[in-house]
């Protein structure tokens, strides 16, 4: 154990460095003054409860653990640095401050005590290497006022609890230990403490109100104010390689709250990238959890390949394939003349090479919506999007010959169709370069430059799509 004495005289020597693997033990005054003082402590540093630590401007380099019972500790204008090989630990019965934190362990840094970085005025956490990973709410990083970061990457970040001091704007520089999970908040309206922490599964309750239709159920956010009442906007990242959003239309991304009850939109808007982005908030009163809500799709994005079409026989063909299918206990395909009342269908659809389809023969003229809803077999359940076929059976008559073909197909119209867009999928859903030529009421495409395989011929008009299977022979 150093005494008092002790540490006063291995101050004065400017540079103290231990050797041998040695714990350290201070129950007395330790106070480093000059940036050139080092204590180099290769074993654990013990501060007590009777001790006084005051890092003025010099440097603690520290290869184990961290262990602080000294109440109400100056943050001071010095640097703690972690270089340890193996593990390191904080724990304690009160929080440890500094000015600088370098953490440089690729072994990482574990904490059951509150770590607190900069001084009110400067401060800097340095992510040089590894990860620190916190424990309870009360054991986290805390960085006061006016405090930075540096150094924060996919593989260098806060695991858990990271709090922020101050009415500044604030990324938040935390991470799942493979990928950043950062969440940012702006134009806080006062001096406020936010704790942050990302959590890489769904909430569980997806239940959802106004203008959102879905709830993501595959990660979230807690944001809180721990002291003060600022509001603040909010921006929430997503990353397919994170965890996969695969939204087709990111601009109907909004950030959602669960109140207690349901999730409800805290508005923003997405932009156009598909795979990764943002979506920033309207200034939020109310906390934790967040997420990401969608106005216009199911999260993440399963079904694929959607497809509503009427027949030539006037029948509605319904068609999707599912990315997820896994996680499906079932679906039901619902239709409806006025968006309110739904009638389901089947449960029961045809699954051929994960290709499932339904064939809606009732053939009442009207104006019709689909959607096909998707259980999940955790319970949460999905819409996909409402799509309209017009059916006015026998009144636009398309015929197409010959439906084997090889050199060309003939498309025979009325009057009413006559300017009809034809577009051609292969069996893959790909769309093929289409030539036509009009002749009054009949269209021929020309297929002589197609593959030999089955194709089919999509003819929009004003009041539906009608759709036909042909097989290309060589």
């Amino acid at each position: 154990m150093i005494t008092k004495l002790q540490i006063i005289i291995l101050i004065l020597l400017s540079n103290y460095v231990c050797l041998a693997q040695t714990n350290v033990t201070n129950i007395g005054d330790l106070y480093i003054k000059s940036s050139t003082d080092i204590v180099y402590i290769t074993g654990s540093l013990v501060n007590g409860a009777t001790a006084t630590l005051n890092n003025v401007s010099g440097n603690i380099h520290i290869l184990q653990n961290l262990i602080n019972d000294e109440p109400n500790m100056a943050a001071g204008g010095g640097n703690l640095y972690f270089t340890g090989s193996v593990l390191q630990t904080v724990s304690g019965t009160q929080p440890y401050r500094t000015h600088n934190w370098i953490v440089n362990n690729t072994s990482n840094v574990v904490l059951a005590n509150r770590v607190s970085v900069g001084n009110g005025t400067t401060g800097n956490l340095t992510f040089a290497n590894g990860n620190i990973t916190t424990g309870t709410s009360t054991q986290d990083v805390l960085l006061y006022e006016n405090s930075t970061y540096s150094g924060y990457t996919d593989s260098k970040h806060i695991i858990g609890y990271c709090t922020k001091r101050g009415s500044t704007d604030f990324t938040f520089p935390i991470g799942d230990g493979t990928y950043k999970t950062d969440l940012d908040i702006a134009n806080l309206s006062s001096s406020t403490d936010f704790q942050c922490k990302y959590f890489g599964v769904g909430y569980g309750n997806y239940t959802y109100f106004g203008e959102l239709i879905s709830i993501y159920d595959k990660e979230y956010w807690t944001l809180n104010r721990t002291l003060g009442t600022a509001d603040a906007q909010i921006t929430l990242k997503w990353n397919d390689a994170r965890n996969p959003l695969n939204h087709i239309d990111p601009h109907n991304l909004r950030v959602a709250h669960f109140d207690g009850t349901v999730w409800n939109s805290e508005g923003g808007m997405g932009g156009t990238n598909t795979s990764t982005g943002v979506v920033t908030s309207m200034p939020v009163t109310n906390y934790s959890p967040f997420t990401f809500g969608s106005t216009s799709s199911i999260l993440p994005l399963m079904i694929h390949h959607y497809q509503v079409l009427a027949t030539a026989n006037c029948n509605v063909s319904i068609a999707w394939q599912n990315a997820l299918e896994s996680e499906v206990a079932y679906y039901t395909v619902q239709k409806s003349n006025n968006n309110t009342n739904w009638q389901t269908i089947t449960t029961d659809a045809t699954t051929t090479n994960g290709k499932h389809t339904y064939t809606d023969n009732t053939q009442l003229n009207d104006n019709w919506l689909y959607r096909v809803q998707i259980v999940e077999k955790n319970g949460a359940v999905h819409y996909t999007d409402c799509k309209m076929v017009k059916l006015s059976c026998n009144e636009n008559k398309i015929n197409v010959y010959p439906t084997i073909a090889t050199h060309i197909v003939n498309l025979k119209l009325t009057n009413t169709t006559i300017n009809a867009t034809v577009k051609v999928y292969n069996q893959s859903g790909q769309a093929m370069p289409v030539a036509i030529q009009r002749n009054g009421t009949t269209i021929v495409l020309n297929v002589e430059n197609y593959k030999a395989g089955n194709y089919t011929i999509t003819i929009t008009t004003a009041n539906d799509t009608q759709a036909f299977k042909i097989i290309k022979m060589n």
